[in-house]
């Protein structure tokens, strides 16, 4: 949790099998959240709010506001979050399960929550799960992926797909050969570093084009390198 901050680089984290989310930030502008696995938590993924604050005076409001501004949300693997198994079992505010909220919140519109964006995620939730997208605390809810990118703007490269995982019954997330995440996201966004520290790799594919950086923590090992 990231609360009433700013600049904040939230990079290369594996975030699973929490019983919250994996990434909140509150009211906090200016920050970057890069190359994350957000791994059946059982809230979502990412919730980035930008509320009205009772009870302090931080400085910066308006309106009783904390601004929530100028957030990216880049290049990140939201799996099968709000899961059944780790989900809180009561009923949420909007008197639903919390099995249907999103795999990503972003701020509502707001005169000082601007400048916020996600792309190039990769999302997938498993078979017969809803996967809606929200502003707010389901202050205004997009039923689904093609309504979000029509309607918002956001995640106009992100994508629905199964990741495809190295090994993840023992939680090896390194991409598996044909995984959607190898060669997906956007060079200059992306992160430098991957997981491990290293910087990530600039390869190049069979038409000597440079890849596009591996969207999550970790980095695409060809076969014959791992050897």
């Amino acid at each position: 949790m990231f609360e009433v901050c700013e600049r904040a680089t939230i990079r290369n984290n594996v975030c699973y099998e929490n019983y919250g989310r994996g990434v909140y930030l509150s009211n906090s502008s200016d920050c970057q959240i890069i190359n994350n696995m957000f791994y059946h938590n059982g809230m979502s993924g990412v919730a980035a709010v930008g509320v009205a604050r009772d009870g302090a005076d931080f400085g910066c409001e308006k309106d009783g506001r904390v601004p929530a501004s100028n957030n990216v949300v880049w290049g990140n693997i939201f799996d099968d979050n709000c899961h059944p198994n780790f989900a809180p079992k009561d009923m949420d505010g909007r008197d639903e399960p919390w099995t249907t909220r999103p795999e990503l919140i972003m701020p509502d519109v707001h005169e000082i929550n601007t400048g916020n964006i996600s792309d190039y995620n990769i999302f997938y939730r498993s078979p017969a799960r809803p996967m809606p997208f929200w502003f707010g605390w389901h202050l205004t809810i997009f039923k689904d992926l093609v309504e979000w990118q029509e309607k918002t703007g956001n995640d106009k490269h992100s994508i629905i797909a199964q990741p495809l995982y190295v090994n993840p019954t023992n939680f090896d997330f390194h991409p598996a050969p044909g995984s959607p995440a190898i060669d997906f996201v956007r060079p200059r966004m992306g992160g430098a570093y991957e997981f491990t520290g290293k910087m990530r790799q600039l390869s190049r594919n069979k038409d000597n084009k440079p890849f596009r950086w591996t969207a999550g923590p970790f980095p695409f090992v060809p076969a014959e390198v791992a050897k």
